[in-house]
């Protein structure tokens, strides 16, 4: 009777470590991701193609535009300033009701910070003070993948082996911090596999790892035989995007696309122990 109990106490213990193991494996610390939004590309101001000048001064190519200009009329530098200097002194022997003094004017440089002043009710800045205003960091130098929950899909181009984003539609994504290679994404290409074929890296010897059953949207199965048949090219996305890791784009011929992250050889090597074949980078110290 002792030994039934014992066995039963066993079994009941097994089976219960059992469908604990098989849910942390599969539910616990899976996180849904997204896709990070576009980011808007660098556009440069245009340059002047020529500098404003005063009326009566020719207008010059912004390349030349402090080379040889002719002074403005009426500066000291101009011919005949200083007979037009004389000329002026003629005023003084006029009656005096034929004079009118002439009009005070200030510079809109001068006026702007009272008008300002009097619109926010602040007190104008003296000289003296800073007035460069800060300037914000703009959006497209933030990399916005690397914050919680976004992912950036990418590929690496053939021509310099750099990746850059591609277009991706009705993205679905998970991850689990508990291992680089949790991460698993379903999306569609923006792209024929024609197009992607002349531009980004294939990657050789992809093989699709098991998903968890309730993300249903990634069979690695199916993943696997389109990639044997033809019916699927795989992509490298971004090599070592953690330490011994690439992340692997499959595009189907219908569109459909599958993300996930597979040890490559250096990988392979700095888990299983051996020696790290030539060219790898040193292993991280944990």
């Amino acid at each position: 009777m002792k030994g039934k109990v014992l066995i039963g106490g066993l079994l009941g213990f097994a089976v219960i470590f059992g469908a604990a193991l098989w849910y942390f494996q599969t539910y616990a610390y899976y996180e849904r991701v997204q896709l990070a939004p576009p980011q808007a590309p660098q556009v440069e101001a245009a340059q002047p193609v020529a500098v404003a000048a005063p009326v009566g001064q020719a207008v010059l190519p912004a390349d030349t535009a402090d080379v040889g200009q002719p002074p403005v009329p009426g500066s000291l530098d101009a011919p005949g300033a200083t007979d037009s200097a004389a000329l002026d002194t003629s005023v003084t022997d006029r009656p005096a009701a034929e004079t009118t003094p002439p009009e005070t004017t200030t510079p809109a440089t001068d006026a702007a910070p009272d008008a300002e002043a009097a619109i926010d009710g602040a007190t104008p800045a003296s000289p003296d003070a800073a007035t460069t205003p800060a300037i914000a960091t703009p959006d497209s130098d933030i990399d916005i993948a690397s914050l919680p929950g976004l992912v950036s899909i990418r590929l690496t181009r053939v021509m310099d082996n750099m990746p850059e984003p591609m277009l991706a539609e009705a993205f679905e994504g998970i991850d689990a911090p508990t291992s680089p290679l949790k991460f698993k994404a379903c999306f569609r290409a923006g792209n024929s596999i024609p197009m992607l074929t002349e531009t980004y890296v294939i990657y050789d010897d992809a093989t699709p790892l098991k998903a968890p059953a309730w993300f249903s949207c990634y069979r690695h199965r199916e993943i696997a035989d389109a990639l044997d048949t033809g019916g699927a090219v795989a992509f490298l996305g971004e090599a070592n995007i953690h330490y011994g890791v690439d992340r692997v784009i499959a595009v189907f011929d219908d569109g459909r696309a599958f993300a996930w992250h597979q040890l490559n050889q250096c990988g392979q090597a700095a888990f299983s122990g051996v020696d790290l074949p030539e060219g790898c980078p040193p292993k991280p110290e944990r």
